[in-house]
C-alpha cells in the first residue's frame, strides 16, 4: 500500500503561484516522505523538503549521544514523531569522504532521508538532478563525486556508498591491570580506577590498589631518594665534592673522562 506524507502549509514553502494560509505554528525539524511497504536494506533517499538528516537504525550513525532537547520531528498530518538520537555519519565516494552532520535518529521513520540542503552546506557540493539520474559534484573543482539513479519515483543514494562504518567483533581475553596501566600511558591509580569502571575494561585480577610500577617510580618523582645531608661548613673550600664521570665516547679534543669539583659552602662548581 502506497502512502504519502506531504508537509503541512506551514513547514514547507508552498508552489509557486500557490496562497494558501500559513497558520502560526512553531519551527520543528521536517521532514516529507513516502513509504512503499518495508524495506529491509538500509538505503538513504534524497529529500528537499528534509531540514534534517533523519534515520530510523541507530546502527547507521557512526557517532551519537542521546538527544536532550524537546522537539519533534512533524510530518505531513501535524503529528511529531519522537528523536531518541543525534549523531553523525559518513559516507565514502570515489574522491573524499562525505559527512552527514546532526543527524536525527527517529525509530518510527520507514525510511534513511538526507537532507539535501545540509548535505550540499556541510560538505561543500552541489547535485545534479535530471530525470534518469543525479550527480554530486564538489564545488571547488566541480568534479563528479558519485552518480546515482532514481528508484519508484525518488532518489535512492547508491546502497553501495551508503552504509555506515563497518562493526567490527574481535574476540577478547581479559588482561591484568599492570598491562592495562602499561597500555593507558601509566595513569594515576584514581584515573585508572575510573577507566576500568567506565569502559568495563576485562581484567583477569582484582584492581584494588596500585601496584609497584618501576616506570611510574622513575619517571614520576618529584625529589631525589636522598636522606638530609648532616654536613655542614662555614667558609669556601671547607669541604669540597668530587667526583669522576666516563662519557661513553671521545670528545672532538679526544677525552673521556671528566671530573667535577663543587665547594659544599658555595655550590661553586
Amino acid at each position: 500500500m502506497f502512502r504519502l506524507v506531504s508537509h503541512q502549509p506551514s513547514l514547507a514553502p508552498h508552489p509557486q503561484g500557490h496562497q494558501g494560509p500559513h497558520p502560526s505554528i512553531p519551527w520543528q525539524p521536517r521532514a516529507n516522505h513516502a513509504v512503499l511497504g518495508t524495506d529491509p536494506t538500509p538505503t538513504w533517499l534524497l529529500d528537499s523538503g528534509a531540514s534534517h538528516h533523519v534515520t530510523s537504525d541507530l546502527s547507521n550513525l557512526s557517532l551519537h549521544s542521546p538527544y536532550q532537547g524537546t522537539d519533534d520531528v512533524m510530518i505531513g498530518d501535524g503529528s511529531g514523531l519522537q528523536i531518541t538520537y543525534t549523531g553523525s555519519t559518513t559516507i565514502p565516494t570515489s574522491s573524499r569522504t562525505i559527512t552527514l552532520h546532526n543527524v536525527l535518529c527517529v525509530p518510527s521513520m520507514k525510511k534513511n532521508l538526507i537532507s539535501i540542503y545540509q548535505l550540499c552546506i556541510s560538505n561543500h557540493v552541489s547535485i545534479e538532478f535530471s530525470p534518469s539520474t543525479f550527480h554530486v559534484k564538489d564545488l571547488n573543482t566541480g568534479a563528479i563525486l558519485l552518480t546515482g539513479q532514481p528508484k519508484d519515483g525518488v532518489y535512492e543514494w547508491p546502497a553501495s556508498s551508503s552504509s555506515s562504518s563497518p562493526l567490527l567483533a574481535f574476540s577478547s581475553v581479559k588482561t591484568t591491570s599492570s598491562e592495562w596501566h602499561s597500555r593507558l600511558g601509566h595513569p594515576s591509580f584514581d584515573i585508572m580506577k575510573n577507566i576500568v569502571s567506565k569502559f568495563s575494561l576485562p581484567l583477569s585480577n582484582s584492581f584494588s590498589s596500585p601496584s609497584n610500577c618501576i616506570v611510574c617510580s622513575c619517571n614520576k618523582s618529584h625529589k631525589f631518594p636522598f636522606h638530609s645531608s648532616t654536613l655542614t661548613s662555614s667558609h669556601p673550600l671547607e669541604i669540597i665534592f668530587s667526583d669522576v664521570w666516563t662519557s661513553p665516547i671521545y670528545s672532538v679534543d679526544g677525552f673521556k673522562y671528566y671530573v667535577i669539583f663543587v665547594d659544599h659552602y658555595t655550590r661553586y662548581t
